[in-house]
């Protein structure tokens, strides 16, 4: 009796294998139709939240602040903000805003991630290079700046 259950436990768990592979299949190649009819349609924009190769400033998070710091004239002590850009296909950056005014720095740093466009990788997806949400979060400090990135959270 052991062997019975041991096959169908065996069996069971074979099936459960071969479903999580049909799943898994089924879902990539679901998202690759879908990133190719998105290419295919150019008058449609889908922004992604989340892709498999995140965008990134190019030399890390450490070049951004840098940039930041070293043109930031603004005097905001305590202050925080969140700042939400798209990385477009070629690296560019568009839709540059924030949730809230919080200071009058806000402006400036607005202004400062602009001039930060074509200084990102592009982010991509199945291969495809695709426009992606990311999120700054600056706090002010007396005369500088620190930043928290976080690639995967959008708001509106």
């Amino acid at each position: 009796m052991k062997k019975v259950s041991s096959s169908n436990s065996m069996r069971k768990t074979k099936t459960y294998i071969l479903l999580s592979i049909l799943f898994i299949a089924k879902g990539t190649c679901f998202a690759q139709e879908k990133s190719d009819s998105m290419h295919a349609n150019k008058s449609q924009r889908f922004i992604f939240s989340i892709v498999q190769n995140m965008p990134k400033y190019n030399g890390g998070e450490k070049a951004l602040l840098d940039f930041l710091n070293a043109n930031f004239t603004g005097d905001c002590d305590g202050k925080q903000t969140n700042f939400q850009l798209v990385v477009e296909r070629d690296s560019s950056i568009s839709d540059v805003t924030y949730r809230e005014k919080q200071s009058d720095c806000d402006d400036e740093i607005t202004k400062l991630l602009e001039e930060t466009a074509h200084n990102w990788i592009a982010g991509s997806q199945n291969g495809h290079l695709v426009p992606v949400y990311v999120l700054i979060t600056v706090i002010y400090k007396k005369k500088s700046v620190d930043i928290k990135l976080y690639p995967d959270i959008k708001f509106k």
